[in-house]
């Protein structure tokens, strides 16, 4: 630099130095409010080994402290939670696919045992169970088997209205599983299977029209979503309507291979859904018409389940789990505050830092003044797990 020049630069500073009363204030540059960070605290362990594929809340109106307030289902059994302790229901040879309680005291299993697939009921809130005498897979004479699976159920407000899916059909049930009439699909087709069913009902006004989203995964490994709008629903009478289908498995949707695991009607509007399964989870404002990814690319991790906060519909809670039957994997949550705008990544890896068989199959809160949730994983039971902010 030139000496004049250095001169001059000198020359400017005294003459700002020197005019202290009327230099201007510094300039405050705001600060940048750190990020919320949540963290993940395990509280508790139970059915070690098991895969767990539903955490059911159960309900009574009465006096319930000897009542089981939770069911399990797994590959070896029924399991009720009765004053915090979880005992076996059923043989453990039964190969539970779903548990629904139609209403307190009228209970549905659907199972697998010896390669054979059974509807059981019960009726002293799993204290006893007896196969149910059925004809689910076709119209033939009433037996103990189903003809074909009967993979998740559902239904109506007062529970008058049982609906099921098979491997390719929804059916409907008046008389809580019995006598089973087709819907939509067919009997005995071909395909993976449907995993996912949500009742949406109407106004009080309107009672006999109402919606059904179902979905799964089709013979060619692709997902499979289907809307049923039932447009008269008579007493005694069987439902009518009409399915349509809709196509999830754009690239940047759920491309194949992939299976759509659950369903949820979001608080956000009537026609706002949620879908959940392999790849990640998508999301529809227009009732099914159009869907966007709410996860972004999931290298076909499982998401089976996702969670919103009752009383703050902006807190969703998802974990998934990596295809992996063989090996440890860590305990993957993921939260957004924002109701899926933006997403957390909360990491456990176990008491030894060496993972666990933590996959998660299934969700269900146990305590939402403490973020606390039962966490039905992949052979490693349930993990009781607490949200801190």
């Amino acid at each position: 630099m030139k000496t004049s020049s250095l001169i001059s630069c000198a020359a400017t500073l005294c003459l700002l130095c020197a005019c202290n009363d009327n230099a201007l204030p510094p300039i405050e540059i705001p600060e940048t409010p750190p990020e919320e960070t949540l963290s993940i605290e395990v509280t508790d362990q139970a059915l070690d080994g098991q895969v767990v594929k539903q955490v059911v809340p159960l309900s009574y109106d009465q006096d319930s402290r000897h009542s089981p307030d939770y069911a399990a289902t797994t590959e070896r059994g029924l399991y009720l939670r009765k004053e915090g302790q979880w005992l076996l229901s059923t043989p453990d040879t039964w190969h539970i696919r779903h548990f629904i309680a139609v209403n307190e005291d009228y209970w549905l299993i659907s199972y697998l045992s010896k390669g054979i697939n059974y509807l059981a009921k019960s009726v002293d809130r799993g204290l006893n169970w007896e196969n149910q005498l059925n004809n689910f897979g076709s119209n033939a004479a009433l037996s103990e088997a189903t003809q074909e699976p009967l993979f998740r159920m559902t239904t109506n407000a007062d529970g008058s209205r049982l609906y099921a899916v098979g491997t390719s059909v929804l059916a409907e049930s008046l008389d809580h599983g019995q006598t089973w009439q087709a819907l939509s699909g067919n009997w005995d087709s071909f395909g993976t299977g449907m995993s996912s069913i949500l009742f949406v009902g109407s106004s009080p006004e309107d009672t006999a029209s109402h919606t059904l989203f179902y979905g799964g995964q089709g013979a060619i490994e692709q997902p499979l979503l289907f809307r049923f709008d039932v447009v008269e629903a008579n007493d005694g009478a069987y439902s009518i309507g009409e399915a349509i289908q809709f196509d999830v498995s754009a690239q940047d949707l759920l491309p194949a291979p992939a299976v759509v695991e659950k369903l949820l009607k979001l608080p956000s509007g009537d026609t706002h859904f949620l879908a959940t399964g392999e790849g990640g989870f998508i999301k529809t404002e227009d009732n099914g018409e159009s869907w966007i990814s709410l996860s972004g690319d999931k290298d076909y991790r499982f998401y089976f389940d996702m969670l919103i906060h009752p009383d703050d519909h902006n807190f969703w809670v998802t974990a998934g789990w990596k295809k992996n039957f063989d090996t440890h994997q860590p305990l993957i949550i993921e939260v957004s505050k924002d109701a899926g705008k933006t997403w957390q990544t909360l990491i456990w890896e176990g008491e030894n830092e060496q993972g666990v068989f933590g996959g998660v199959w299934s969700m269900s809160w146990k305590d939402t003044d403490t973020n606390t949730l039962h966490l039905g994983t992949y052979r490693g039971g349930i993990f009781t797990v607490r949200i801190d902010d």
